[in-house]
């Protein structure tokens, strides 16, 4: 179960630190910082708040991103964004790329992440795009990328293909928000 009261304050941390480096929103930062996993963004945006010891919370920064988006009618794309953003934040894969991992937990553990927060992020704005994020995500698995590939932006046609082709239909109309 979530903490409503720390969620709120990593919020407010989130947002402080933005403005002490110059961003208005999450999608400002992110357009300045490409091929940036969370977790390094996160320690940066802790940093500047005087955060030693620890980062903002990684998962709101995903979540400002996807919900910024889908508000603002961006959402496929900083899907395909946060998609590698994800890829990025799984050490072994961002060093060694798709398939050359001792196993499969490092792309299955990216997916995850990415398909837990693109879907908590649509549902609190009212809409259910679970089928298509998991199509999304079987149509990656599924072909598999070649071997080694380390996608850099959300343009990679990989990405770009097989979201767009399984959100194909979908209406983002935010009905909650």
């Amino acid at each position: 179960m979530i903490d409503e009261s720390k969620f709120m304050a990593q919020l407010s941390a989130l947002d402080n630190a933005l403005s002490v480096l110059g961003f208005r929103t999450v999608t400002d930062l992110l357009a300045a910082s490409p091929a940036k996993g969370y977790v390094k963004l996160s320690k940066v945006l802790g940093k500047a708040i005087g955060y030693t010891d620890f980062s903002l919370a990684p998962a709101n920064l995903h979540y400002l991103q996807l919900k910024e988006a889908l508000l603002g009618g961006r959402y496929l794309y900083a899907l395909r964004d946060s998609f590698v953003r994800c890829f990025l934040d799984e050490g072994r894969l961002r060093r060694e790329g798709w398939g050359n991992t001792p196993s499969d937990v490092d792309m299955i553990s990216a997916g995850s992440d990415w398909k837990a927060d693109a879907k908590i992020v649509a549902e609190d704005c009212g809409l259910d795009v679970n089928c298509a994020v998991d199509k999304a995500w079987k149509l990656i698995w599924d072909l598999p990328p070649p071997k080694g590939w380390k996608p850099q932006s959300g343009d990679d046609p990989i990405i770009k293909n097989t979201i767009e082709e399984a959100f194909r239909g979908v209406d983002l109309t935010p009905r909650a928000g």
